[in-house]
């Protein structure tokens, strides 16, 4: 038998989980259109990837062992 502790538990990590893949959805739309942009000499623009990748890759972490 659940506790209503664990319950509550259960439910914020489904809320956490269902937020989380939303977030993931447009990290992931954002480095497609940024992408999509054509600029291959903007150093800012490769930086703004760098970051958008690595907050991806951490997110998915986070989902896969905390959650």
């Amino acid at each position: 038998m659940m506790t209503v502790s664990n319950d509550n538990k259960v439910r914020v990590n489904r809320l956490i989980g269902k937020q989380t893949r939303e977030i993931l959805d447009l990290l992931n739309e954002a480095m497609v259109r940024l992408h999509d942009t054509g600029d291959t000499e903007s150093e800012t623009l490769d930086q703004v990837m760098v970051s958008l990748k690595y907050t991806t890759q951490k997110l998915v972490e986070y989902r896969e062992y905390e959650l």
